[in-house]
């Protein structure tokens, strides 16, 4: 809440000061600007928020749209009410959307999945909806002008066909997202927050993404069942390992390394541990999937460091995510490379400094190896590459093995110092933002003094 100090502050600025408008709003009203901004602070109790712009929407008042994402349309938040049917495997949802056109619109546009739409309204009124080819569309009863936050509000039910994974006594989400909600999931520059109110079994334990910050669509999840957990502290950090099917002391065993992870991540990155609990999930099979305060992870993936601790790849890899692809962001996929090209890297750099020079010539080998396997079949592309693929075999060699490459080049070139100078100036530069090829550039021309133009031509762009 704003203090009555700041208020007072606030008003008497709109009184002097010059009533120009803040660059990138326009007017269509009579209110000067000063005197609805302090207006809307003064209604809202928000210097800037959803409820702030919606006042200052009402007096006259439109954010003009900088960048326009895929659709014309910025994700503000989203509020979703589930309730699952782990008998049926089903879920019922209502789901609201906050959202801000960036240019004229008269139809929002997401993907289309399983679920069925019972119901729709925007800002309280009805509306149509159909599905197109691989679409869900929702009709607008009029134009909306760039800047016009508004509601959609929709009640759907179904059996998702991807994304959503049941257990004996639980679920959790996966990668796609928009398989159980509604969303567009090749919007990865778009970050929204999201708050999951979860209507499971009183008996069961649940998390969810964290709802403080905004993240892409394809890392908002939760996961909800009866687990048996682990809790520990690491500074200001809570450290959750749970799963249904493994023991306390398997728990405990599997996740030790993870307090001195995130150390070394804090370190490399100069930045803070991005959450403030963080929970691993361990669930059957192999899954290995990054979560916006959270990672579901296999036991086939994970239980192997109980044999030889060596094979921790998959909790790094995860928990590297919560900097590089959740807490920075690619703008589009063409520079997904940039969240796990660098993600893997920091898996064999992590290896470097736990278990020695070895484990990271190893890491080195096996993404030589994928990358040459592309190549001998024929496909070898750019890191920012922004066609298709044909296959996900080809795209990690791609995004992952040549980009983890990369990095090691750029680490080679620069040397150590100024390498790792580099990558904390670049994640303090974008945290909480999105990112493309050029901005990794900026930042390490800068730490280095040097023009990396060629370097960048060669892998990243040519």
């Amino acid at each position: 809440m704003i203090k009555l100090r700041g208020l007072v502050a606030v008003l008497a600025l709109a009184g002097c000061v010059s009533v120009a408008p803040r660059l990138g709003w326009e007017n269509s009203g009579t209110s000067p600007f000063a005197n609805a901004e302090a207006r809307c602070q003064i209604e809202t109790q928000e210097v800037e928020g959803v409820q702030w712009v919606r006042c200052m929407n009402a007096l006259g008042w439109w954010r003009a749209p900088g960048e326009v994402h895929a659709g014309g349309y910025d994700v503000l938040d989203v509020a979703l009410d589930l309730t699952p049917d782990s008998v049926a495997r089903t879920i019922q949802a209502e789901q609201t959307m906050t959202l801000r056109p960036e240019q004229a619109l008269s139809e929002f546009r997401f993907d289309a999945n399983a679920l069925t739409v019972a119901s729709a309204t925007l800002d309280g009124d009805p509306i149509t909806w159909r599905t197109e080819e691989r679409a869900l569309i929702f009709a607008l009863p009029h134009a909306l002008r760039p800047g016009q936050v508004t509601t959609l509000r929709f009640t759907y039910s179904g059996a998702p066909a991807r994304g959503l994974n049941w257990e004996a006594e639980g679920l959790y989400t996966g990668y796609f997202t928009c398989d159980w909600m509604i969303c567009a999931l090749d919007r990865p520059g778009d970050a929204f927050a999201m708050h999951v109110d979860l209507q499971a079994p009183k008996s069961w334990s649940a998390f969810q993404g964290e709802s403080a910050r905004a993240y892409p669509a394809h890392v908002q999840g939760f996961a909800a069942g009866r687990w048996t957990q682990v809790r520990e502290q690491v500074g200001g950090v809570t450290l959750v390992y749970a799963s249904g099917h493994a023991s306390e002391a398997d728990l405990r065993a599997m996740f030790a390394d993870t307090p001195r992870m995130l150390a070394f991540f804090e370190r490399a990155t100069g930045v803070p541990f991005p959450h403030a609990t963080y929970t691993q999930l361990l669930v059957q099979g192999a899954a290995a999937q990054e979560g916006a305060g959270f990672a579901i992870l296999g036991d086939d993936v994970v239980r192997p460091v109980l044999t030889d601790p060596h094979e921790d790849w998959a909790a790094a890899h995860e928990m590297a995510h919560a900097y590089w692809g959740n807490l920075i962001s690619p703008k589009d996929w063409s520079h997904f490379w940039l969240s796990e090209g660098l993600t893997t890297f920091m898996v064999a750099a992590w290896k470097q400094e736990r278990w020695g020079e070895a484990d990271y010539q190893r890491e080195i080998e096996l993404a030589t190896t994928r990358l040459q396997r592309a190549r001998d079949a024929g496909w070898d592309r750019p890191l920012a590459f922004s066609g298709a693929y044909p296959d996900l075999r080809t795209r990690r060699a791609i995004q992952y093995s040549k980009g983890m490459l990369f990095f090691v080049e750029l680490r080679r070139v620069l040397g150590e110092d100024v390498f790792w100078a580099g990558i904390a100036a670049y994640t303090r530069a974008h945290t909480g933002g999105t990112v493309e090829s050029t901005d990794l550039q900026r930042a390490m021309k800068a730490e280095s003094g040097r023009d990396l133009g060629a370097l960048f031509d060669e892998w990243v762009y040519e």
